[in-house]
């Protein structure tokens, strides 16, 4: 594997379950190493501002390769299509604020 390739991973170790569910975590992609807790998501639960990620184990039983599949910390998508007006003005109508 070239240097590269190794310094573009996303790597995550993982440390014991805390008493209220949290899992604390060391990461590090594209060379930035972070730490935090996680947890398991459930459904029902809103995520908030939080970044979900697919875990997969690599091969060293240590470590796992995380595959982001929704990040929160961006914020919500903005739409402003032109069918997304017209849409919205058929449902509460063009009003004007006085």
């Amino acid at each position: 594997m070239s240097d590269e390739k190794k310094g573009s991973e996303d790597v995550v170790a993982l440390g014991y379950t805390l008493p209220n569910g949290d899992i604390p975590f060391v990461r590090q992609r594209e060379n930035v190493i972070e730490a935090g807790t996680a947890r398991i998501v459930r459904e029902g639960e809103p995520l908030g501002e939080a970044e979900v990620v697919r875990l997969e184990p690599n091969e060293d039983g240590l470590t796992y390769r995380a595959q982001p599949l929704y990040d929160g910390r961006k914020g919500p998508t903005k739409v402003n299509s032109n069918a997304f007006r017209n849409g919205w003005d058929a449902v509460f109508g063009n009003k004007q604020l006085n």
